[in-house]
């Protein structure tokens, strides 16, 4: 159940890029996190508690609101929240088909 919400998540953020709705990785992985966590209901407060991630940073990453949002995670804090959620880093990896044909040798 989770892969799919995340996955089905992902999938609209790439369907809006598309359309020239652009977000950059690391917003996309913020939003991503974000809507699942509003899924799932648990509060921010929470999360903090049990992570010890400091409870202001995951309000101003994780707010609904692109407008209001005013950073997006860190590498250490996706990885913190990952575990706690208990979903698969590799989610946020591009499939193939995805992924950008720069920077990789032919094997």
């Amino acid at each position: 159940m989770t892969v799919l919400n995340i996955k089905n998540i992902i999938a609209v953020l790439l369907k809006n890029r598309e359309r020239g709705d652009l977000l950059d990785n690391d917003d996309a992985v913020t939003l991503a996190i974000s809507e699942f966590i509003r899924e799932l209901g648990i509060p921010i407060t929470v999360i903090s508690k049990k992570t010890a991630l400091p409870k202001n940073s995951l309000y101003q990453s994780l707010s609904p609101s692109k407008n209001t949002r005013r950073r997006p995670l860190r590498g250490d804090e996706l990885l913190t929240l990952c575990h706690f959620l208990k979903i698969d880093i590799n989610q946020f990896m591009p499939t193939k088909d995805k992924a950008s044909p720069q920077g990789g040798g032919g094997r």
